[in-house]
């Protein structure tokens, strides 16, 4: 295979961030990272001796050495206040798109969609796929424990920490209290294809008045940046300084659980009632 060979089935491939996900194609960003590991490893452990295995071609390709990086852009996440016009909008929506034939309360449903990425920072695919047999208590607190199988993107498990915001919105959603909840089952069951869903928040920040459109990721963003402004890195360093660890993970993993406690600190962002005036 030659780079040109390997660059063309880049290009060709497809993959989908989760399951109600349609199939698109790799960012030009991502060819690029695939080629400079790739570049790296033949850099490391050499040309083969064998002229018929790809290394030895790869070392020596001009495509494949000029490649460059695409310059990495900032991308934007949601102004809390902004947050809160869009989610109080809600209950305004004229008209819902047609569910599949499982039919849940669509306002709800995005409601509890939204609360569970912006409190837990998990990207839109591996939280549509949260179940309700990965939640689990830790005290008073309530946890996702996430196997790697339901991880998108990086496959690895996850704890998460689930705020007692989003843990109510997911509750109302199918009409059962926090102590006493399903055993299994979807925890998000969408009623449309993620494409669907993605317009509909669109449309959604368009009815707000919000400037630009930005997509379920930004809330995953908007997680990270209101976590940094607590102040969360610099706080867990102090402690590992204190506690006299060499490894950040030691601290965060078994003295101090500093990212529940940030998590706690996050500004409200849902409605506190519906369009009648009730609590949702």
């Amino acid at each position: 295979m030659t780079v040109a060979t390997f660059i063309a089935a880049l290009r060709s491939a497809t993959f989908a961030r989760g399951p109600l996900a349609r199939s698109r194609s790799l960012s030009a960003d991502t060819i690029a990272k695939h080629l400079t590991q790739l570049r790296a490893i033949t850099a490391r452990i050499g040309p083969t001796i064998d002229p018929k295995r790809p290394a030895k071609k790869l070392v020596a390709e001009t495509p494949y050495l000029a490649v460059k990086r695409p310059q990495a852009r900032p991308k934007p996440a949601f102004a809390i206040e902004a947050a809160r016009r869009m989610l109080a909008g809600v209950w305004q929506q004229p008209r819902w798109p047609r569910q599949a034939a499982t039919a849940i309360d669509a306002p709800r449903f995005l409601l509890a969609t939204v609360a569970t990425l912006y409190y837990t920072g998990l990207r839109p695919g591996t939280a549509l796929g949260l179940d309700w047999g990965m939640l689990g208590e830790h005290g008073a607190d309530a946890f996702l424990d996430v196997p790697a199988a339901a991880v998108t993107k990086t496959r690895k498990p996850i704890q998460k920490f689930l705020h007692a915001e989003a843990l109510a919105a997911i509750c109302r959603l199918h009409g059962v209290s926090p102590a006493k909840h399903p055993a299994s089952g979807p925890l998000l069951r969408c009623p449309w294809t993620y494409g669907t869903l993605a317009k509909l928040h669109k449309r959604l920040q368009r009815r707000a008045g919000l400037a630009g459109e930005l997509s379920l990721q930004a809330w995953r963003r908007t997680h990270g940046t209101e976590l940094a402004r607590l102040g969360l890195g610099r706080a867990l360093e102090l402690a590992r300084g204190s506690l006299d660890h060499a490894d950040v993970a030691t601290t965060s993993g078994y003295y101090v659980d500093l990212e529940a406690e940030a998590i706690k600190r996050l500004p409200p962002i849902l409605p506190a009632d519906d369009r009648q005036g009730r609590l949702w």
